[in-house]
């Protein structure tokens, strides 16, 4: 069971990595490829999300998962996952 869990956990990481991944493409590119009055709003809409303290469904769902396996809860996934790993904190 556990190891299900274990696979479960690296699913949502992997792929709460790649929408962030994503989101940071689209930043750069609308502005590039889209008229002004499509880029706009959705750069706005794209940099709120990425910048506020909203509560992330995949960042909620990867707690519930390290609560069952025992282990401690993250605040949030790119300061944990991004920053953390590479400033050592």
């Amino acid at each position: 069971m556990n190891q299900l869990k274990q696979i479960a956990l690296s699913i949502t990481i992997a792929s709460h990595f790649i929408l962030c991944v994503a989101f940071l493409a689209c930043f750069i590119i609308l502005p590039i490829k889209t008229p002004w009055y499509i880029a706009l709003p959705l750069v706005s809409s794209i940099y709120q999300l990425m910048t506020t303290r909203v509560t992330c469904p995949l960042t909620t769902l990867e707690n519930k998962i390290l609560r069952s396996l025992g282990k401690p809860e993250i605040s949030g996934f790119i300061s944990y996952h991004i920053y953390r790993r590479n400033h050592g904190n």
